[in-house]
């Protein structure tokens, strides 16, 4: 599912489903001016609209973390790992404490955006077993080193995958009536694309596949059942008669130059 993809950063994001389809899938960001959506972007954009999450998830990892009981850097090193990471902006590793650094420059050594993915250094545990027993706090099943930091990695794969969700709303409509305008959209792109092929095509085909022009066949046809019934009628035609029609030429192309090439001799 997406929530296994994303923890993996395989998301079917722009780039990657422009790759299979160059036509009917765009690559660029459907929520900003961004000209391709890749891994890292769709958790970066900075529309309004998207970049709220951000800030929500900070929240919910600040509230997870306990003030008697955990220790008292760590959320800070994670807010800001996140915070500079979102905003493209270095680490401020020189506020905190010697007995951290390590922890920092393993994680920075991992990447601070993986830890979107689950990706933690060893380091976090380490810190949290070492702090509580510098502060003689007895073991529990939350404070376990593993354990504690699994609550926080859920947190964040729960808040990633609510933002994949709104990312989709976004580039695929959130209603009805946006799906279907959406859905519009890409057919037409498929349609535009398959009328490049008309003068391509064998003379025969050109008046039982087409229109005069794809502006009359979208007067012709305006709901989207009807352009998809075209697309998977005429789509694997079109292909084939533009490559019979090229073959052609290039097979009466070679028969006149032997020809002239003969006449010359």
């Amino acid at each position: 599912g997406s929530k296994t993809q994303s923890l993996h950063g395989y998301l079917p994001v722009g780039k990657v489903i422009h790759r299979y389809n160059k036509v009917k899938y765009l690559q660029e960001c459907p929520s900003c001016d961004e000209p391709v959506e890749d891994q890292v972007h769709w958790l970066k954009c900075p529309d309004p609209t998207r970049k709220q999450w951000q800030a929500t998830l900070r929240a919910a990892l600040r509230k997870q973390w306990h003030p008697t009981s955990d220790a008292p850097c760590l959320i800070d090193i994670l807010d800001d790992g996140l915070h500079h990471w979102f905003n493209d902006t270095p680490f401020p590793a020189e506020k905190y404490p010697d007995k951290y650094q390590e922890l920092i420059m393993r994680q920075g050594q991992i990447g601070w955006g993986q830890l979107l993915y689950g990706r933690f250094s060893s380091q976090w545990s380490k810190c949290q077993v070492r702090f509580r027993q510098e502060m003689g706090l007895a073991e529990s099943s939350r404070s376990h080193g593993p354990t504690w930091l699994m609550q926080f990695i859920r947190i964040i794969w729960n808040h990633v995958h609510q933002e994949w969700i709104t990312r989709n709303k976004a580039k695929n409509g959130e209603d009805s009536e946006t799906r279907t305008a959406a859905n519009l959209a890409r057919i037409k792109r498929q349609i535009e694309h398959l009328y490049t092929f008309k003068d391509k095509c064998l003379p025969r085909h050109r008046r039982v596949y087409f229109y005069e022009s794809v502006e009359r066949h979208f007067e012709k046809h305006t709901r989207y059942p009807e352009l998809d019934q075209w697309v998977q009628a005429y789509q694997r035609s079109i292909y084939k008669s533009s490559q019979t029609y090229a073959t052609n030429n290039e097979a009466g192309q070679l028969l006149i130059g032997q020809f002239l090439q003969g006449a010359s001799d």
